[in-house]
């Protein structure tokens, strides 16, 4: 849901998106998809058409294959231990 929310309304030129500059978004997320899990993935891929996106896992039963988006390279940083 986040990914398509990004998609249609944050980078929507109505709400302020300007095409001579580039979109970035940061997802936070504990990586385990729960509004409309079969969309996920395909909502991603979209986003990723047109912005580039930094996915933060924060907990350590994220899934790493929904985080990457099926991306190549990708790089993990995994804190063992949370304060």
């Amino acid at each position: 849901m986040a990914n398509s929310t990004l998609r249609t309304v944050v980078f929507d030129p109505a709400n302020g998106d300007r095409f001579s500059y580039s979109n970035t978004a940061v997802v936070i997320t504990d990586g385990q998809s729960n509004v409309q899990p079969d969309q996920t993935l395909a909502e991603a891929r979209r986003l990723h058409g047109f912005a580039d996106v930094f996915a933060v896992g924060v907990t350590n039963d994220i899934d790493y294959d929904e985080l990457s988006v099926g991306r190549r390279p990708v790089t993990f940083f995994r804190k063992l231990a949370y304060l």
